[in-house]
């Protein structure tokens, strides 16, 4: 039985903290991904700045390559990225992690909670870590803590003599591969997609770091890819505007600004591309531009400021202030700013939220719609499409070994701090034919996987 546990970090119902102290980035936590394999008590480990499901997805990928082949089942101990609830008592699945599953055809099973036997086989691994690769070095950063951990991986933890199966975890790993599901063509790819305001500097902002974008979008809302090297930026109708690299998890309040994105010198330019960004809010917008280029010395600066109010106020709220404005000549950036405090309020997370779903769905409408299928001409034939898709058709390994792997969760019930320097789910149910339980029981091989 080939089994993979992701452990939460939890030992015997007690949580922890890693908390290192970096000679260069100073004390901070970091969560443990490991990954075990049951037969051989070969793993992978890599630590991480955060545990969301973008960044459990990229490790699951990362230790599939490392170990060249994935665990046919996987126990997972409830971490909300991979089990959402339960309901009469059967875990339901993160449908996001399941399409990642089917991706390469493994199965995840949901530890029984309050069980901590269950997760033994990647629970005892942290100890070693904690007692062998943690005790007695320094680390400058979190980069330099996974190159010596992958040292590690090699010239220890994998020739070392296991003291339950007495061999090497790296010659029993040659008889276990056989077992296990061979990597798929391409990788499953992990990528984050968001949406974010363009603000008064023509930037956006992600992890506490700033990304530009052309000036002109300024107050716009687009929509970012992110993945684990680059941040793509898109326009209103999906044009790719911008791609940057992406800073490292650990950078915080770094810019990259690419040239290109930065106002032309073309004065004539730069106003044209104004007039028509306030021509698209209507006739009210239009008058307060030209009434604010009569008055203020600045106008065309004071205009651009104005558009980046849209990125804190609703649109209607941004309008209203104009028009009364306009009424009563208070033509100025400052007015509206003043006007927008007293009548309006800022835009809160759920409205962000909505406006971006919106902006979403009027590109997706704007669509010419699917056309109907053709009326087949002969009585009795039926031209609808029909699945037939089951979990029994996945490759299943023969019962000869065990797999485990995990995570190290922060968790506020108990903190260690190690000092480095000093040495011390049943799915609903669908039109597609599959099992009838999920998940689906197999005979020959098992998995086990547990929380960060």
């Amino acid at each position: 039985m080939v089994d993979l546990l992701l452990a939460s970090g939890t030992r015997e119902k007690e949580t922890f903290v890693l908390t290192l102290d970096f000679t260069q980035e100073g004390r901070r936590k970091v969560n443990l991904f490991s990954y075990v394999l049951g037969h051989s008590r070969r793993q992978y480990l890599h630590f991480t700045a955060s545990q969301d499901l973008e960044t459990t997805l990229r490790e699951h990928v990362r230790a599939f390559e490392h170990l060249g082949g994935v665990a046919v089942t996987c126990l997972y101990d409830n971490m909300k990225v991979v089990v959402a609830r339960y309901e009469d008592g059967e875990p339901i699945y993160n449908t996001r992690f399941l399409a990642f599953a089917t991706h390469y055809g493994f199965r995840p099973v949901a530890c029984r909670r309050r069980r901590p036997q269950t997760k033994g086989k990647v629970e005892r691994p942290f100890y070693f870590v904690e007692t062998n690769l943690l005790s007695g070095r320094e680390f400058r950063n979190l980069e330099h803590l996974n190159d010596v951990t992958a040292w590690w991986l090699s010239e220890v933890a994998d020739v070392r003599v296991h003291r339950q199966t007495r061999r090497r975890p790296i010659d029993m790993h040659v008889e276990e591969l056989p077992h296990l599901i061979p990597l798929p063509e391409r990788p499953y790819e992990v990528a984050e997609v968001v949406y974010r305001t363009v603000d008064a500097e023509g930037m956006v902002s992600y992890g506490q770091n700033r990304y530009s974008a052309p000036w002109q979008y300024i107050g716009q809302v687009l929509p970012l890819r992110i993945t684990d090297e680059q941040v793509t930026i898109y326009g209103p109708h999906l044009e790719v505007l911008a791609r940057h690299l992406r800073f490292p998890p650990t950078a915080r309040h770094r810019e990259s600004r690419q040239a290109e994105h930065l106002p032309p010198r073309d004065i004539e330019q730069r106003r044209e591309a104004l007039r028509e960004r306030f021509a698209q809010l209507g006739p009210v917008a239009v008058r307060f531009l030209e009434g604010l280029l009569q008055v203020q010395r600045c106008g065309w600066g004071q205009a651009q400021k104005v558009l980046a109010l849209l990125g804190t106020y609703r649109r209607d709220d941004v309008l209203a202030a104009l028009d009364r404005a306009v009424r009563y000549g208070a033509f100025a950036a400052k007015s509206i700013e003043r006007i927008l405090a007293v009548q309006a309020r800022p835009k809160t997370c759920w409205d962000r939220l909505a406006e971006e779903d919106l902006s979403h769905l009027k590109d997706l409408l704007s669509d010419d719609p699917t056309p109907r299928w053709p009326v087949p001409s002969r009585r009795g034939c039926h031209t609808s499409p029909s699945w037939n898709w089951s979990w029994a058709s996945l490759p299943h390994a023969p019962a000869s070994g065990q797999s485990n792997g995990g995570f190290g969760t922060p968790s506020s019930t108990k903190t260690r701090t190690w000092q480095t320097s000093t040495g011390s789910s049943t799915p609903r149910r669908s039109t597609a034919r599959r099992s009838s339980s999920w998940p689906p029981a197999s005979s020959s091989a098992g998995a086990r996987t547990s929380s960060w």
